[in-house]
């Protein structure tokens, strides 16, 4: 039973760290970011890039449990 709450906690706390950023440079020279595609205006969309920022490997997580 331990084994399965640490397993759900250790789910809980890898979900959230993989995270997309979008940024893109407007018409007036700003760098924009933004983890929601939905929010980066259609005239820019074409020229967004994506970035996956935060990845953590669940070893990392589970080998400090076990420390």
């Amino acid at each position: 039973m331990k084994s399965y709450i640490c397993l759900g906690f250790i789910l809980l706390l890898v979900a959230p760290l993989h995270a997309e950023t979008y940024s893109w440079v407007d018409d007036s020279g700003t760098y924009n970011l933004t983890e929601d595609y939905s929010s980066v205006p259609k005239k820019y969309r074409k020229k967004v890039k994506r970035r996956e920022d935060i990845q953590q490997d669940v070893s990392i997580f589970y080998s400090t449990l076990q420390a």
